[in-house]
């Protein structure tokens, strides 16, 4: 190919050697110039009909541009490409267009000085490139996807690398840039996976965001002392570099500037930074030791992230705060020293640092962010400094080293979950000052044996203590109007608990568990006993339910087997679903007025009861209400109730005669099912159906009396049809 070509020229050569030239008028377009040439195939003679391919020598690069009326035919450089075009004739009108694909080599002549936006953008085969002395700006994009490109030298001329211009040149090894550039644009190297080594040269002042990103291959780079910024994930992804010196010249290390550069093990930060921001070193886990120097006001979120070999870090008093999840997941920091000018520790700020052992909060801290040490499961000893006034979510969640915690006086909210989980926590005293005590906020403190709850705390909100199987001794202060649902589930050494006239509801699961737990004073400030309150609490002995009282929630007293005599107000109008199932020592209960429905299984497996009077407020004994009540001998069943239940008075081996009044018309299924005692029963007129084994196994039953009216009886059993004659 001939490097004389006119500037204004084209020459399209065919394989045979034969050449055609065009000389390109001013302003013309991609769209023009194609035209003539497509006139010149179209109409070639007879000889060149099974052309298969030409070199074309084209004045610039936009030939293959999408916008061919736009881009112009600019003179002045050589392109060789090759490209396969269909058979053509006189009267054929089939021609191809170059496409970025096809170009291999390309070399810009002397006296270009722009290499536009685009340029060789695509060009995925094009191997290599000469950029002549001339040139003094490469946009942006300008090579960018160019897969194939494998070495380039960027002349002393140009000035400015513009943004992506070599992005995604994934083959690129080598690249040395002049000491003429002052600026490396942004993602400017992004994607170069093969790029080794790079120099900058000190005319460099800024490296601008993503500019190296994902360079995958770099080891060793050089920042020079001309840099101030390095920009916004510079280096992230740069898995292979292993040692990287910040000049000092540098003020800020932007977002995500080294972020996942995991082979990284040294970085020198120099005292003229000021702000190391977001992400900037996450992922680094081969990074051992970091000093941050005097100069930093601010590490940000997430700075250090998963820098799992990070031993040893030093703050500085610059540092006023450490935000969310700064130093998360390095779980080899031992030591940690925070200085007094820090005001807030962000969320999750030392979450997972699981090697930390010893932590001091000085008196300028406001604030320990939600999670800010979760998890740190070596974490011995925290000293809580007077100026904190929260205590956040989760934030010594896991701490299962921690023995010993002192909450200040400036401390007003426990908040949720706070030292749930911490297993070796022994002593707890909380100040005066806390008024509400978070859900779940000790949760699984499994050593806890001692806490004092203030008096200014007015809330225990749900699953508090719960699961702190060592806890003996409760106060519950004045002012608390609410024990949470599962406050203390689960305390299995409670013995004894004290709960004011302020308080006026007990939820659901409050006490459950507390198998130790004998003696219970339930104040006339409480309104309702929610579902399970007392559940499986197996040592107690004697409860008074005050007048105040309206609803026994279900299963509220479930499993208390030693619960020998309660007495039920006139204020409750319902005992719920199995309230005082499995109270295996219960021996007497008067149901008083007020009650309307005694609940499924609400006395199932009391088999200590021998006396119950049922009231003409119930109009409902609902299924299994006394099943299993094998001492019991007596029941009057009331003129107000409607239905006996499936298996209501099942198993009650002892009952020996009942009456069922006018007003019921249905005895359910297994209602009396193996009352092997019971001789005599009498069945009302009203009663309409007897169900599914009503009195089967009722081995004692000489006498029923039947009703006149019409009855439907379900199958009966063979054993009871022919001691009835039937």
């Amino acid at each position: 190919m001939s490097k004389s070509a006119m500037a204004n020229e084209i020459t399209i050569r065919q394989l045979s050697g034969e050449t055609k030239s065009f000389i390109l008028v001013p302003d013309m377009t991609v769209r023009e110039l194609k035209r003539q040439l497509h006139g010149w195939l179209r109409c070639a003679d007879e000889s060149k009909r099974n052309m298969s391919s030409v070199e074309l020598v084209l004045g610039d690069r936009p030939l293959v541009n999408a916008d061919e009326m736009a881009s112009k035919a600019i003179p002045g450089a050589e392109v060789l490409a090759f490209l396969s075009i269909k058979p053509v004739t006189c009267s054929s009108r089939e021609t191809s267009s170059i496409e970025p694909e096809d170009l291999r080599v390309v070399e810009i002549p002397g006296g270009v000085t722009l290499i536009e936006a685009g340029a060789f953008k695509g060009c995925r085969s094009l191997a290599n490139v000469t950029i002549p002395d001339s040139v003094t700006r490469i946009r942006g994009s300008a090579f960018r996807g160019c897969s194939s490109l494998a070495t380039v030298t960027i002349p002393n001329s140009v000035t400015v690398i513009w943004d992506s211009a070599f992005e995604g040149c994934s083959s690129l090894v080598n690249v040395t840039i002049p000491d003429s550039v002052t600026r490396i644009g942004g993602s400017a190297f992004f994607g170069c996976s093969s790029l080794a080594n790079v120099t900058i040269p000190n005319s460099v002042t800024q490296i601008e965001g993503n500019a190296f990103r994902g360079c995958s291959s770099l080891a060793t780079v050089t920042i020079p002392s001309s840099v101030t910024v390095i920009g916004a994930s510079a280096f992230e992804g740069c898995s292979s570099l292993v040692n990287v010196t910040i000049p000092d010249s540098v003020t800020r290390i932007g977002g995500s500037a080294f972020r996942g550069c995991s082979s990284l093990a040294t970085v020198t930060i120099p005292n003229s930074v000021t702000v190391i921001d977001d992400s900037a070193f996450e992922g680094c886990s081969s990074l051992v030791n970091v000093t941050i120097p005097d100069s930093v006001t601010r590490i940000g979120g997430s700075a250090f992230f998963g820098c799992s070999s990070l031993a040893n870090v030093t703050i500085p008093n610059s540092v006023t705060q450490i935000e969310g999840n700064a130093f998360r997941g390095c779980s080899l920091l031992a030591t940690v020293t925070i200085p007094n000018s820090v005001t807030v520790i962000g969320a999750s700020a030392f979450e997972g640092c699981s090697s930390l052992v010893n932590v001091t909060i000085p008196d300028s801290v406001t604030r320990i962010g939600g999670s800010a040490f979760f998890d740190c499961s070596s974490l011995a000893n925290v000293t809580i400094s007077n100026s904190v006034t929260e205590i956040r979510l989760n934030a010594f969640r896991g701490c299962s080293s921690l023995t010993t915690v002192t909450i200040p006086s400036s401390v007003t909210v426990i908040d949720d979950s706070a030292f749930e989980g911490c297993s070796s926590l022994v002593n707890v005293t909380i100040p005066d000052s806390v008024t509400r005590i978070g859900r779940s906020a000790f949760f699984g403190c499994s050593s806890l044996a001692n806490v004092t709850i203030p008096n200014s705390v007015t809330q225990i909100e749900g699953n508090a203590f719960e699961g702190c199987s060592s806890l003996v001794n409760v106060t519950i202060p004045d002012l608390v109007t609410r024990i949470g649902g599962s406050a203390f589930f689960g305390c299995s050494s409670l013995a004894n608990v004290t709960i004011p006239n302020s308080v006026t509801q007990i939820e659901g699961n409050a006490f459950r568990g507390c198998s130790l737990l004998a003696t219970v004073t339930i104040p006339n400030s409480v309104t309702v006993i929610g579902a399970s309150a007392f559940e499986g609490c197996s040592s107690l002995v004697n409860v008074t339910i005050p007048d105040s009282v309206t609803r026994i929630g279900g299963s509220a007293f479930r499993g208390c087997s030693s619960l020998a005599t309660v007495t039920i107000p006139n204020s409750v109008t319902v005992i719920d679903d199995s309230a005082f199932e499995g109270c295996s020592s219960l021996v007497n209960v008067t149901i008083p007025d007020s009650v309307t429905r005694i609940g499924g299984s609400a006395f199932f497996g009391c088999s200590s009861l021998a006396n119950v009077t049922i009231p003409n407020s119930v109009t409902q004994i609902e299924g299994n209400a006394f099943r299993g009540c094998s001492l019991l001998a007596t029941v009057t069943i009331p003129n107000s109730v409607t239905v006996i239940g499936a298996s209501a008075f099942e198993g009650c081996s002892s009952l020996v005669n009942v009456t069922i009044p006018d007003s019921v018309t249905r005895i359910g299924g297994s209602a009396f099912f193996d009352c092997s005692s019971l001789a005599t029963v009498t069945i009302s007129n009203s009663v309409t159906e007897i169900r599914l084994n009503a009195f089967r196994g009722c081995s004692s039953l000489t006498t029923v009396t039947i009703p006149t009216q019409s009855l439907r009886l379900e199958e009966m059993p063979s054993e009871v049809a022919a001691r009835w004659q039937l």
